[in-house]
């Protein structure tokens, strides 16, 4: 029975690091068509090819300036948007640049807030490069066959740019054949595209990680407390792992049937809450985890059957005591939305132990859903293999006449 109850309460865990998993993914989806992370992405990986760009080491103060800018970028794109005011195109010496105001890359674009394009297939690369070298190769004095002005336009990149050397030797490498020119571009594009996607996804699992944070602490999915939890109360632990092992039925492909159409926000977020409103909530109530924020100033909302009475009615009213004395409010006042934000970080900060908590659920989250449903089928298939068969009603034998 002892082992069993150990199995139970880590299937519990798994199944709410699941569903906090898919809300963090989704949420991170959302915020990625939105601002175009795909786009610039894949921006900066060519900007690499062509213009020998390169990583500087990445900092707080960098990591705080790409995010203002990107933010500033934003508003700056909806503006025009909404007013139906064109930007200015900027004229620049960058090969990427000029590779962007192809026609048949400028208009693959879709992304409001960043128009260039998440996605560019390797013909269409391979293409876009041709026409640009084509296109700076364009002079009077240089024959116009299209050998002749991509040799020129090769000629026209900065010296500086070891892409030049590159891109030459890729032309002599297909032996003046522009076909085969073109595939050793695409190759290289396809090379270079394989790096990305694992670019991508460091990027994409440090944006859950913080997402995860964030949830943690506003949905109080403390690791650490939702184990005393299931582990002292019998009941709720058997409710949590039995809606596991549903969910666990219903849900065979979690990668395919929490797919949602990756070109609207919209949808993603639609998703999220129907997650937080349906499943989210049900697992929170079956073992009683979130913030029970008071109303008003005089109230303590901490019950006593929670493990953590004592200190969580001694911490809470320390919290309103220095909200009081800031906020000098009433007594009986009601507390605003923002007070009670307040509340939540004060609480937070009360109990260190509870910050690790929070830290441990963010970075369990951080693994991904799929991690987590293929784990979970796993210790249900486990619990139920492991099930010992009824005994007999009367162990008394049989004799035979």
């Amino acid at each position: 029975m002892f082992g069993s109850s150990i199995l139970e309460v880590v299937i519990g865990l798994v199944f709410i690091y699941l569903l906090y998993s898919l809300l963090a993914t989704t949420v991170k989806e959302g915020i990625a068509t939105m601002l175009g992370l795909r786009a610039r992405m894949l921006k900066k990986a060519l900007g690499r090819m062509l213009d020998d760009g390169f990583n500087k080491p990445m900092t707080i103060l960098t990591m705080l300036k790409g995010i203002v800018i990107c933010i500033a970028k934003g508003f700056e794109s909806l503006f025009f948007f909404i007013f139906s005011i064109n930007g200015k195109e900027q004229k620049t010496d960058k090969l990427v640049d000029k590779f962007y105001n192809q026609p048949g890359i400028k208009y693959l674009g879709e992304n409001v807030l960043y128009k260039k394009p998440s996605y560019i297939s390797p013909q269409a690369f391979s293409k876009g490069v041709v026409d640009t070298l084509k296109e700076m190769g364009t002079d009077k004095t240089v024959d116009g066959t299209d050998y002749a002005l991509i040799t020129a336009g090769i000629e026209k990149i900065s010296n500086a740019n070891e892409t030049k050397k590159f891109i030459g030797s890729l032309l002599k490498d297909s032996g003046n054949d522009l076909v085969k020119f073109k595939i050793l571009l695409e190759t290289w594009f396809n090379e270079t595209m394989d790096r990305t996607t694992g670019w991508y996804k460091r990027q994409a699992q440090g944006i859950i990680f913080v997402i995860g944070l964030i949830l943690a602490v506003s949905f109080n999915v403390d690791t650490l407390l939702i184990v005393k939890k299931l582990s002292k109360d019998k009941e709720a632990r058997k409710s949590l792992v039995d809606m596991a092992a549903g969910y666990s039925n219903s849900h065979k492909d979690i990668v395919r049937e929490t797919a949602v159409p990756t070109d609207s926000s919209r949808a993603l977020f639609h998703y999220a809450d129907s997650l937080v409103k349906g499943d989210i909530n049900d697992a929170n109530t079956l073992i009683a985890i979130g913030w029970n924020v008071p109303e008003r100033f005089d109230t303590c909302p901490v019950k006593k059957g929670d493990p953590e009475y004592k200190n969580d009615i001694s911490n809470c009213k320390d919290c309103l005591e220095k909200m009081k004395g800031t906020d000098k409010g009433d007594e009986r006042a009601a507390l605003t939305k923002w007070q009670k934000v307040k509340y939540v970080l004060c609480m937070s900060k009360e109990r260190p132990r509870k910050l690790l908590g929070f830290l441990i659920t963010a970075l369990a989250i951080s693994l991904g859903a799929p991690f987590w449903f293929d784990l979970l089928n796993k210790l249900i298939q486990l619990r139920t293999t492991g099930k010992k068969p009824d005994e007999p009603a009367s162990k008394t034998p049989t004799t035979t006449p």
